[in-house]
């Protein structure tokens, strides 16, 4: 991102999902936690934004429909914005498979990055022309 090679970023989205019965972990356990997937993993996903861009101005939380029957939330979605002006969507599930293998994607006006659990590794598609990309992993270009 620092070189320019997507442009400025546009926007963002951040995955931490993946099916666990959490009915007997403790981060389920209001009293212990103080929340659910909220406040397990979303702290996580707000700091990576606040480090990718800037600190976050505005949030727009919401649980989903459980799926788990838990005194806590197991999903929800939030809205960020933040304050260099970019705005992005972050999916916290215990329950739900997660969209595809990456957990983080910046998108941008000249293409995009992605980072992935599976090859742990982060990968960048700039358009160069209107049929070709670069990409570029931790194995090299193509």
């Amino acid at each position: 991102m620092a070189d320019g090679a997507i442009g400025e970023p546009l926007t963002f989205r951040i995955e931490f999902a993946g099916p666990v019965d959490m009915s007997q972990r403790w981060n389920s356990d209001p009293a212990v936690s103080g929340g659910g997937v909220l406040i397990d993993n979303g702290s996580h996903a707000l700091d990576i934004t606040r480090f990718l861009f800037s600190p976050v101005d505005a949030v727009l939380a919401t649980s989903l429909k459980p799926l788990q029957k838990l005194r806590v939330e197991d999903t929800a979605r939030i809205l960020a914005t933040t304050a260099c002006g970019v705005t992005g969507k972050i999916m916290l599930s215990w329950s739900m498979k997660p969209a595809d293998q990456d957990y983080v994607t910046i998108q941008g006006p000249m293409g995009q990055i992605a980072i992935d659990w599976k090859n742990r590794g982060c990968a960048w598609m700039a358009r160069r022309a209107k049929s070709s990309a670069m990409v570029t992993t931790s194995r090299g270009s193509r």
